[in-house]
């Protein structure tokens, strides 16, 4: 009387298609995003390491700098996905190796790394951290790195959002980026992709 049929349980499961940006727009936008400011720099590193590995966006927001590792055996920089460091859906422990994508994108990572460890920030310390705007005694706009995560994964979204839409793209989550991905390498050799998904 009350049970569904199986065709009423498909549909009701069924999910609309998933757009994605293109991996020549994911480079256009970094590439125009403006590094002036330590947020800005923040922001592009953000969005580069999303495109590099395809994170979540509770990953991407709790990532420390000693998680950002070269893995020698395997000759890539990689994210190690920890539960105990980050928060991770299903408490899983991962690598997630940077793609071959174009080294100024990398470069944009390391280099926002290194500018933290010269901050003073430590491996323990956030690898995208607060960055509070406000001003100082002398009326001076002051920017100083706190060393804890952005507390919400909205925030993270409104970092994207900003950078899709100034420069004409419109908004898609930021877990499209893991649907950019699967489709580029679907693109590549079938034992990469398999490598992938």
């Amino acid at each position: 009387y009350l049970s569904l049929t199986k065709n009423q349980r498909n549909e009701a499961r069924a999910s609309e298609y998933q757009h994605s940006y293109k991996l020549n727009e994911v480079y256009q936008v970094i590439r125009g995003m403006p590094i002036n400011t330590l947020e800005e720099r923040r922001n592009r590193a953000i969005i580069s390491l999303q495109c590099l590995c395809g994170l979540r966006v509770s990953e991407l927001r709790t990532v420390k700098l000693k998680n950002l590792i070269y893995n020698e055996d395997a000759e890539n920089l990689m994210i190690y996905v920890n539960p105990k460091d980050m928060n991770v859906k299903f408490a899983k422990t991962r690598c997630a190796y940077f793609l071959p994508f174009d080294n100024d994108v990398k470069d944009n990572v390391i280099n926002w790394k290194k500018e933290l460890m010269s901050l003073g920030f430590t491996d323990k310390d956030s690898l995208f951290p607060i960055i509070p705007s406000r001003f100082n005694q002398l009326n001076l706009l002051e920017t100083r790195p706190q060393k804890t995560e952005i507390k919400s994964n909205s925030t993270i979204g409104n970092i994207f959002k900003k950078a899709f839409t100034s420069q004409g793209f419109p908004y898609r989550n930021v877990h499209s980026f893991r649907h950019m991905i699967a489709k580029w390498s679907e693109k590549q050799r079938p034992e990469f992709f398999n490598a992938v998904s």
